[in-house]
């Protein structure tokens, strides 16, 4: 006895409901089982004859369904993944302004000095204060001795910290900042130019990473005794 259109449609409703709530790798294995059943001779002899066309649209089925599940979780993904970028409480731009250099210290060590000026964009609709800046790369194998960051002032030519002075960049606004980091130790460097990726750090633990060239303020030593961390 053929179903009432109601029934027809409430049972369409319970099927799609129930696909809905499985997995796609699971759809995807059902698929598979189907298509190895139909594929292999000694399983295939289990099902009566009158079965296997209904077995191929089951395994075409649920093939769709599974292809289906992936594209769209995969359309979903790329939203997410904005998202995250979009989440950013700032952004921070290089200038040409960024150098470094080594320095030997009287009891015979050695402090790399990088500095360097940077604009930072505050995209959040709160205070930004920038508390920390650290090398990323390249590895400096030594004592981290200072993270100085400055922030301009909005009003005069004042730079300050945040941890001291409170300074901070107003809700959606743009202000140079200045950063000074003392490392004891060099880094495998042997050309003028330094490249590195430098780490920023709000006051909640946000990190921003950046990447940019520091021209060296004067040649750096070869010599390996006078290099000596």
């Amino acid at each position: 006895m053929p179903l009432e259109p109601i029934a027809a449609s409430n049972f369409f409703l319970k099927f799609l409901s129930a696909i809905d709530r499985l997995s796609s790798w699971l759809l995807a294995c059902i698929a598979i089982f189907l298509v190895v059943f139909l594929w292999v001779p000694e399983f295939r002899t289990l099902a009566p004859t009158e079965w296997l066309p209904w077995i191929k649209c089951a395994a075409v089925l649920f093939g769709i369904l599974a292809a289906g599940k992936i594209i769209s979780l995969l359309l979903g993904f790329i939203p997410k993944r904005k998202a995250q970028f979009d989440v950013r409480r700032f952004h921070v731009m290089p200038t040409h302004q960024c150098h470094w250099a080594i320095t030997p210290q009287p009891n015979g060590s050695i402090v790399t000095q990088i500095s360097g000026n940077f604009m930072v964009k505050n995209r959040t609709n709160a205070s930004l204060q920038l508390l920390h800046a650290h090398v990323v790369k390249p590895k400096i194998r030594g004592e981290l001795l200072q993270d100085l960051v400055l922030i301009k002032s909005e009003h005069s030519n004042m730079y300050g910290t945040s941890a001291v002075s409170g300074q901070a960049i107003p809700p959606g606004a743009s202000l140079p900042i200045a950063i000074t980091i003392l490392y004891r130790g060099v880094p495998r460097q042997k050309h003028s130019e330094l490249s590195a990726v430098i780490a920023f750090v709000d006051e909640e633990g946000n990190e921003q990473r950046v990447k940019t060239h520091f021209k060296a303020m004067h040649p750096p030593s070869t010599d390996k005794k006078e290099l000596r961390p």
